[in-house]
């Protein structure tokens, strides 16, 4: 009975064996590589070139011809030649140093183009001279009166009712109208030029001092404004470019990635800006006008260089290689041998945008650096300067 047993066992496990009694596995699926990630970028340059024209901020008259030879002196706002080196948001070509470069470029300009430059220093001599042999004597009280700022006048007028009833000494009552004086000429000279009185007055005071003494000059150059830390938000729409519209059109899907402005630039770079005029000594005439700004790309000096691109990339690999190894495993494999379908999902490809960034040039908005600002500044003042100048047309017949 035992033999039988046996070799009922022998035969049933080399039965099962021939036979498939045990369970049937179907193959195992092989992972798939993963797709290479596809990187791609382009490198843009932002144009130099200035879209406003130097000619539309210049004009001269027609009917004035400016003649070679003439004499010239440059006259200068006293806040372009303050020595305190402070910088201030409003007004800051401070520094008699900047001033200095840019003339001297100005001053190249004018000789270059035909002009004969006088020295400034020369006028400055005959300015003060006039303003001397104006100055009231301290008895005329309508002449003391009249150079009074509207604030002083009040106080002056108190002083003086106060020394006619006999109230203070005639000693106290000068060395009091000295001070108010000396205050109001301060503040006559410290206005600024919006206030409007003061230029006037300064000028004609240039003119007088041009038309008289030793040195004589046929014209005036008016600096009226120069500003060379000058900034402005600049928008720059990378669509705007041929190679980024090419770019964009390979890969549709970064038009939808994110909001239009991931192909903006935004930078404030420095720039100078120079108003001036020519004011012919004899007729008092404005013959020529010029405006210029110019800035740092402009002028070629740092040019901006954009990089940008696109990531093309799986996002469900990870998915896929879980979804595999489970069908891999006995049981799973045992249900596909028995005909349970699986099949591996497709890639999804995903194309992410590469935003923007300057990888030459500067682009900044806020905390400004000061590395070679002052360099910039000093650079930006002699171009926009020289450029502006060179406008003036001057006739050799």
């Amino acid at each position: 009975m035992f033999y039988l047993k046996s070799a009922t066992t022998l035969i049933c496990l080399f039965t099962f064996a021939l036979t498939g009694c045990a369970p049937q596995l179907a193959p195992m699926i092989t992972i798939p590589d993963e797709p290479e990630i596809n990187i791609d970028k382009i490198t843009v340059s932002v144009p130099t070139n200035n879209n406003k024209s130097l000619n539309d901020n210049v004009v001269q008259m027609a009917s004035h011809q400016v003649l070679a030879g003439s004499t010239i002196v440059i006259n200068v706002p006293e806040a372009h030649l303050n020595t305190n080196k402070t910088r201030t948001t409003d007004d800051s070509f401070k520094t008699k140093d900047f001033f200095n470069q840019a003339e001297q470029q100005i001053e190249r300009v004018l000789i270059s183009t035909g002009f004969r430059v006088v020295s400034r220093s020369k006028l400055e001599a005959k300015l003060r001279d006039l303003r001397d042999a104006a100055r009231c004597r301290w008895s005329d009280f309508d002449c003391l009166r009249s150079r009074m700022t509207d604030d002083m006048k009040p106080i002056f007028e108190d002083l003086k009712r106060k020394f006619d009833a006999h109230e203070i000494t005639e000693n106290d009552y000068m060395t009091k109208v000295r001070d108010l004086y000396e205050q109001s000429e301060n503040r006559s000279a410290g206005r600024a030029r919006n206030e409007g009185e003061k230029e006037l007055t300064d000028i004609s005071e240039v003119i007088r001092a041009a038309q008289s003494g030793e040195v004589k000059a046929d014209y005036i150059l008016q600096i009226n404004n120069f500003e060379t830390e000058k900034n402005s938000l600049k928008r720059i729409d990378l669509r705007h470019f041929e190679l980024v519209r090419d770019f964009i059109s390979k890969y549709p899907p970064l038009l939808n990635s994110a909001s239009d402005d991931k192909f903006m630039i935004k930078c404030s770079p420095l720039a100078a800006e120079l108003n001036a005029q020519l004011i012919h000594v004899q007729t008092g005439e404005i013959v020529w006008i010029g405006n210029h700004e110019l800035n740092e790309w402009h002028a070629n000096i740092n040019p901006l260089t954009i990089e940008m691109g696109q990531r093309t990339f799986a996002t469900n690999y990870s998915k896929i290689k879980n979804l595999i190894n489970e069908a891999n495993q006995p049981l799973a494999r045992e249900l596909r041998a028995k005909g349970q379908s699986f099949s591996i999902p497709s890639f999804l490809m995903q194309t992410d945008f590469i935003p923007p960034i300057v990888i030459s040039g500067r682009c900044e908005l806020e905390n400004r650096s000061t590395d070679n600002i002052d360099d910039l500044r000093s650079q930006l003042a002699r171009r926009v300067a020289k450029e502006l100048v060179e406008t003036i047309k001057v006739s050799n017949k």
